[in-house]
């Protein structure tokens, strides 16, 4: 592996502000010899074995090497966490002459897992921190409705031509086909098999209860007549409310007994059936690098790059869980609008068919780029250019009844030509002290995912689609020493005219009869920045000890409030709802604040021990937009007037972006080897994560059920919000053994 950091030059492309990662399997370069292994674990699986051979160039210039892996878990940390990945790796290479060599390369890696929830504060409370909504017992073993599967086998040929001793030319051709899918339950009628599902949890009754209530202390409640009213559907609702506790903790899984049951008397046609939305992909890639010094002190890198996708995209259906077939129908529309394809009405569907939507996104990329590298003794100047061309297309294979001029065939093309520069120097006073900056400045075009409104039913795209441009400049500070090493580093970088799309249920939009409606959130004209500073450390207290800190400080945060609008079904056009008051708040992108520091121990006789304390702060949840524009506050009886109970205190209050805690996290690791009397190597590794058992948060989201203040305030009484911030949690104490062999 070959990483550069930030946007410091990569000479095999041009890279981004995140770094450039690249993988190099060309088979002579890997170490010759065999190693066998087996890992042990308790978070995604729970063991491993590998092993793995490269035979090193051989005199009649042939090179190969073979590796091969198994990880898996009946049940990994999470319940219900089925876990089966394989993979496959096959090098092969032929030098023909100190010129030219061919390697060819195949890797196949198949991963199966079944997926845990996401979380509210209440199913946590009573269900603990490791509840998994998504499984259920069937047959006595457990089952997951929801798993994530991605088999995607690649295969490439590479040229490598050594035209002269300072030139050399690199040309590879590869191949990518397979598929990703994402299962889930789908039902018909309202019949929800979701054990989360909002009707069943204790805080839907809670809700049911008049205000005035939760203003009462006990006494006062008790001595309100029997006959009274209000004390009595008071009662009658906490008692509800009581009884779905106990189910909930009792029973809170998928209950696949009851899904059976209920596909059974309906003369074989099934109402709720698992199935997997899939994408099958084909790729098709074509790269050449060009490696050259023009002069002493100056080099070239240039490349070319041409890609080419087609994905075809569609709901499958997976089983039937007892029925004989399926209606290919959605029970939400209204009558006439119900079918997935007019082309093909009424459709009666099977295990294995295809249905609901299907359609393929037609994909083009070719990038172009240079980089010139300038050395001299103690001064290094280096300037990258980038040109890109990006086309999208979709080609639609249904005919759905509520866009039937715009749902089957092929859309307008979707083309970007993107431009980057990027620049910096390195300046060496002496071979202790470096100091380094980097600039950039790119466009990168909007994601296939950011590009089409509703790709699964028609050909819309975002209006006025803009591309992305990007801004960033870093510097650093390096200093060696023989036994201290010490890099310092600031960046600031902002992203401007980002595009992003969101699809969730909500309520209170009053744009229509029904009280709640599914839509797609287009956020537009979006800008983010980030900034902080970055610490690494090493130093080396004696032969054996040595320590490790490294400290990364920063914000990211959105710069500018971005124009909000909104797709549904039912509506022809989107709904401007304005500007989204969304300054200042931080990206869900995980702690801003992260502190390390390792200590470890080597020993002469080949073993060694360590320990180090993380503490890791500054991570904030993913707000819902909807909330934060004018909609939410507006009393819609009332024109443009706020709701008559809406204080500053209490905005602030409901819309103040969720902070999670900060937590620390503390680990130990160690391992020993052993060179056995054959020179082979035996040993092992060991290391303990999470040592003291902590639980934390590691992201969360709002839901984004309420479209208003008072549907926000009315769900959530008493301090039991019915539709609340939901969490994702790390995992507790946890290890990982291996056992090699290297011969």
């Amino acid at each position: 592996q070959v990483f550069t950091s930030g946007s410091a030059p990569s000479p095999l492309g041009f890279g981004g502000i995140l770094g450039t990662q690249t993988i190099d399997t060309r088979t002579s370069l890997l170490r010759p010899g065999k190693r066998l292994g087996f890992s042990s674990s308790n978070t995604s699986y729970r063991w491993r074995s590998f092993a793995t051979y490269a035979s090193g160039m051989h005199s009649n210039h042939w090179a190969y090497a073979v590796s091969a892996s198994y990880r898996g878990a009946k049940e990994g940390y999470w319940p219900g966490s089925n876990y089966a990945a394989s993979s496959f790796f096959i090098g092969l290479e032929k030098k023909l002459n100190p010129r030219h060599s061919f390697n060819f390369t195949g890797i196949y890696a198949k991963n199966k897992r079944g997926k845990n929830s996401a979380n509210t504060q209440e199913q946590t409370d009573l269900k603990g921190v490791r509840y998994n909504a998504y499984w259920g017992e069937q047959e006595g073993e457990k089952r997951n409705a929801r798993y994530k599967e991605v088999a995607e086998p690649l295969l490439m040929l590479t040229h490598y031509w050594e035209i002269n001793p300072t030139t050399s030319l690199t040309t590879t051709l590869g191949y990518q086909w397979g598929h990703q899918a994402n299962s889930r339950l789908d039902y018909q009628d309202n019949l929800n098999p979701d054990p989360t599902y909002y009707k069943n949890m204790p805080s839907y009754y809670l809700n049911q209860i008049d205000e005035a209530y939760w203003s009462l202390s006990p006494d006062e409640f008790q001595s309100l007549a029997e006959e009274d009213p209000f004390k009595q559907a008071t009662v009658a609702s906490l008692h509800q409310a009581e009884e779905a506790q106990l189910n909930f903790r009792e029973q809170g899984q998928v209950d696949w007994t009851a899904l059976y049951r209920m596909n059974h008397p309906v003369n074989g046609q099934s109402k709720i059936i698992l199935y997997e939305d899939r994408q099958q992909n084909q790729t098709q890639a074509v790269t050449s690098h060009l490696h050259t010094a023009l002069s002493p002190h100056l080099t070239l890198d240039a490349g070319i790059r041409y890609r080419s996708l087609q994905s075809s995209n569609f709901k499958k259906a997976v089983d039937l869980l007892g029925g004989s077939y399926f209606k290919d129908i959605d029970t939400y529309q209204e009558e006439g609008f119900r079918d997935s394809d007019l082309q093909h009405p009424n459709r009666d569907i099977h295990k294995g068919d295809t249905y609901g939507y299907q359609y393929q996104i037609l994909g083009e990329e070719a990038e172009a780029f240079t980089l010139f590298t300038y050395q001299q003794q103690q001064l290094t100047l280096y300037i990258a250019e980038q040109l890109q061309f990006t086309t999208y297309q979709r080609d639609g294979k249904y005919q759905h009844p509520l866009f039937v001029s715009t749902s089957l065939g092929k859309s307008e093309p979707i083309s970007f030509n993107s431009l980057g520069i990027k620049g910096g120097i390195t300046y060496y006073f002496s071979g202790k002290h470096i100091v380094q900056a980097n600039f950039a400045f790119y466009n990168q075009p909007p994601t296939l995912q950011n590009t089409f409104i509703h790709p699964r039913m028609n050909n819309q795209n975002i209006p006025d689609l803009r591309q992305e441009t990007v801004y960033s400049v870093d510097g650093s500070y390096h200093l060696r020493l023989s036994s201290l090493q010490v890099k310092l580093t600031g960046y600031w970088a902002t992203i401007l005219h980002g595009t992003q799309l969101n699809t969730y249920y909500t309520e209170g939009l009053r744009l229509t009869d029904s009280k709640g409606m599914m839509v797609t959130e287009l956020l537009s004209n979006l800008d983010k920045r980030h900034l902080g500073l970055e610490l690494g450390l090493a130093y080396q207290l004696s032969p054996s000890w040595k320590i490790s800190a490294a400290a990364g400080i920063g914000q990211a945060f959105y710069s500018r409030d971005p124009q909000l609008q909104l797709a549904a079904i039912p509506l022809a056009q989107l709904v401007n709802y304005g500007q989204a008051k969304l300054t200042n708040y931080r990206l869900a992108n995980g702690p801003q604040t992260a502190l390390s520091l390792d200590l470890t121990y080597r020993a002469p006789s080949f073993w060694f021990i360590g320990g180090n304390f993380n503490y890791l702060a500054d991570s904030f949840i993913q707000f819902n937009a909807l909330k934060r524009t004018q909609n939410f506050i507006l009393d819609p009886e009332k024109i443009n007037h706020p709701f008559d109970d809406l204080t500053p205190e209490r905005l602030h209050q409901v819309l103040r972006q969720e902070k999670l805690p900060a937590y620390a996290l503390v680990a130990l690791h160690g391992g020993k080897s052993w060179r056995l009397v054959n020179r082979t190597i035996l040993g092992f590794f060991v290391s303990i994560q999470n040592l003291l058992n902590t639980t934390y948060q590691t992201g969360g989201f709002e839901q984004g059920r309420h479209a208003t203040y008072a549907e926000e305030i009315a769900r959530s009484k008493g301090g039991h919000p019915l539709f609340g911030n939901k969490y994702w949690y790390g995992y507790g104490r946890n290890f990982f053994i291996q056992v090699y062999y290297n011969f």
